[in-house]
C-alpha cells in the first residue's frame, strides 16, 4: 500500500506541468487496481484550501469528490497522529502538513509515499517516490 501525497493530485487535476503527465498516469494505476493507494483526511483538507485560496471552491469540491471515489481508503487523522507529527517535526525540517502525513503512515505501517515534495525524500523512517518510479515498477 502507498500512501498518495496531495502534490500528485495537484499536479494531475492542474494546468500543463512536466509532473502532468506522469501524476495522471499514477491515478490510472490507481483507478484500475494496479496501484493499492491510500490517503487520509488531511489530503481532502489540502485540495479544499488551496481551491478555496485561488477562488475555485467548486472546482476543489468536484476534484475533491473524485478523489474520494478513486482512492477509497481514507483514514482519519488521530490525536496519536498528532503527537506523532510533533515527534517527526522535531528531527526533519518539515511542514506540519507532511508531518501528519508521515506520522499517519508510520502509525499505520505504510512506509511508502508517492510525491513530488522534496522533504519526504529526507525523511529516514518512509521511502518516497516519484510517479516515475512506481509506473516502472508496475510496468514492467
Amino acid at each position: 500500500m502507498i500512501f498518495i501525497d496531495t502534490s500528485i493530485i495537484m499536479y494531475a487535476a492542474g494546468k500543463e506541468h512536466p509532473n502532468k503527465e506522469p501524476s495522471v498516469e499514477l491515478l490510472k494505476l490507481v483507478a484500475i487496481g494496479e496501484v493499492e493507494a491510500v490517503i487520509n483526511v488531511e489530503v481532502i483538507q489540502e485540495i479544499f484550501h488551496r481551491y478555496t485560496m485561488i477562488k475555485m471552491k467548486e472546482k476543489g469540491i468536484k476534484l475533491a469528490k473524485n478523489i474520494m471515489r478513486l482512492i477509497p481508503r481514507i483514514y482519519s487523522i488521530e490525536l496519536s497522529d498528532v503527537i506523532k507529527a510533533m515527534e517527526i517535526l522535531r528531527r526533519y525540517d518539515l511542514t506540519s502538513r507532511d508531518a501528519i502525513h508521515i506520522a499517519f503512515m508510520l502509525n499505520r505501517n505504510i512506509n511508502e509515499v508517492c510525491t513530488y515534495d522534496k522533504h519526504f525524500f529526507d525523511v529516514k523512517e518512509i521511502k518516497a517516490y516519484k510517479p516515475e518510479e512506481i509506473i516502472k515498477r508496475y510496468r514492467k
